[in-house]
């Protein structure tokens, strides 16, 4: 293959990347959208039975479209359903609110784990499948994200306890979605440097 017909075949893998992740993206954020938007003109139990049957539309959805990641879109299931539960018997946002304290932590912990003790990192065992990478990208990319998602807890956190909760709704529907966009987009940079890299390697010896 020539090295141009390399890196056209780079960028589509990148396309078809950034298409699927705006869908997970879109897909993790609708039952929160839709929560934050009811909950405008409604009561809270209300607000959170669209939120419990937007949840579980979307978890469907990812399910029969992302088998790959299965457990981490059931992990989130289990995690939210728990504090929707919650938030109804109780009457409290808070428990709902903790949620991104709660999932990027114990994705963060997962993270550090698989780093440590395992063969393959936890982002390298989602994302190998798609992306072939030396494995010494994959355990950087892992510490980033892992470091990535427990700063991301903790300013969640912090905002339940510290800000008001109009403050809290802007941060997790507009702020959040395009720092994770952002940082998922540099991700994605880095990754295309390291294949061009590789590509330039590999045509550099080929011509010798």
């Amino acid at each position: 293959m020539s090295y141009s017909k390399k890196i056209s075949k780079n960028l589509i893998n990148m396309r078809k990347i950034i298409f699927h992740m705006a869908i997970r993206l879109f897909l993790n954020y609708l039952p929160t959208l839709s929560l934050c938007t009811v909950y405008q003109g409604y009561n809270l139990i209300f607000s959170m039975k669209i939120f419990i049957i937007m949840l579980i539309i979307s978890f469907i959805i990812k399910i029969i479209l992302y088998k790959d990641s299965y457990l981490t879109h059931t992990i989130n299931f289990i995690i939210l359903m728990t504090l929707s539960f919650l938030t109804l018997i109780f009457k409290k946002k808070s428990f709902l609110q903790l949620q991104n304290t709660i999932f990027y932590g114990v994705f963060s912990i997962l993270a550090i784990f698989s780093q440590i003790f395992m063969k393959k990192t936890m982002i390298q065992t989602f994302g190998e499948k798609k992306i072939d990478i030396p494995k010494k990208h994959w355990k950087i990319m892992n510490i980033i994200w892992s470091v990535f998602f427990i700063i991301s807890s903790i300013i969640n956190y912090y905002l339940i306890c510290k800000i008001h909760n109009k403050i809290w709704n802007k941060y997790k529907i507009f702020a959040f979605p395009i720092v994770c966009i952002i940082f998922f987009l540099l991700t994605l940079i880095y990754i295309f440097f390291i294949k061009k890299k590789k590509n330039d390697k590999c045509n550099s010896q080929g011509k010798d």
